[in-house]
């Protein structure tokens, strides 16, 4: 570490809308980090940090690796037997920057998986795995990509339990890092975030309308659990960014869209500095 406080990062799910971390990211320093933790399309981008990659160059590998992960295949739209992109495509663009084992990261990063069947898991340099075969595990949301095999087991999308892995962070450089839980700041950046429950208007009637809404739901129940949790741990500071505001699915998977949300996201850029500035700085803020 070399300081006196453990600075961790932890960065959520959002498919294509990952490139509003990218993109803010892209603007500070990210030297000071100790560890990293990323869920599905946040696991990339934990990854590469882990692996030194750069933060200016954070956005042309997320922007690149996004058109071939979500390209379009015709035959997958129109067959109902299929999901709707290939898993070769992701692992061959993740392979492109993260064939490295998660035990030469870097630093170290944490990505949750889930076992198909409901087993919970968190991928980290004790595994015999690559960091972009971890990415894969973490990024294959169920319908949108096949769930990863390897070693026999298969494994789909961390967004299943740990869409925000804030707690999974804290709980991690504190029983793995030996990080003193008081010393330890914690910041999470997500994908945006959601319209508010009493701005939402009145819930669906029926199954249809339940079916677009449900995903979101989950996701957002899922993320406001894992920030309860989290809040209730031992920390020296915990930080939260959530802007900017989003629509349901909004680009999950519309690299076409990137721009647009790339834009929204700086326009809240010098709000984004003074968090991350606090975060450096041990304040506690969004508690």
């Amino acid at each position: 570490m070399g300081r006196d406080r453990y600075k961790a990062l932890a960065l959520s799910g959002g498919g294509c809308r990952g490139i509003i971390q990218a993109a803010l990211l892209s603007r500070v320093d990210l030297s000071g980090l100790d560890a990293v933790a990323g869920t599905s399309a946040g696991s990339g981008t934990a990854a590469a940090i882990a692996s030194g990659v750069r933060g200016q160059d954070l956005v042309r590998i997320f922007e690149e690796n996004a058109w071939d992960i979500f390209r379009y295949h015709f035959f997958r739209r129109v067959n109902p037997l299929a999901v709707n992109y290939s898993g070769r495509d992701m692992l061959k663009a993740l392979e492109r920057v993260l064939d490295v084992p998660l035990g030469d990261l870097k630093i170290p990063c944490y990505i949750p998986a889930s076992g198909y069947g409901g087993r919970a898991k968190v991928f980290d340099r004790t595994d015999d795995w690559t960091a972009a075969e971890a990415c894969r595990a973490s990024m294959s949301a169920p319908h949108m990509f096949p769930p990863f095999k390897k070693d026999g087991a298969y494994w789909i999308d961390g967004g299943l339990w740990a869409s925000d892995p804030t707690a999974v962070l804290a709980a991690a450089v504190r029983d793995k890092e030996g990080a003193d839980p008081d010393r330890t700041d914690v910041m999470t950046v997500m994908n945006g975030h959601h319209t508010p429950a009493e701005k939402a208007g009145d819930p669906p009637k029926t199954r249809l309308g339940w079916l677009p809404r449900l995903i979101p739901y989950i996701t957002r129940g899922n993320e406001t659990a894992a920030r309860y949790i989290a809040r209730r741990m031992p920390l020296g500071s915990l930080t939260v960014y959530e802007d900017p505001p989003v629509r349901d699915y909004w680009g999950l998977d519309r690299p076409d869209r990137m721009e647009e949300m790339k834009k929204e996201a700086l326009k809240g850029l010098d709000d984004f500095k003074r968090a991350w500035d606090d975060f450096m700085l041990g304040k506690k803020r969004g508690e």
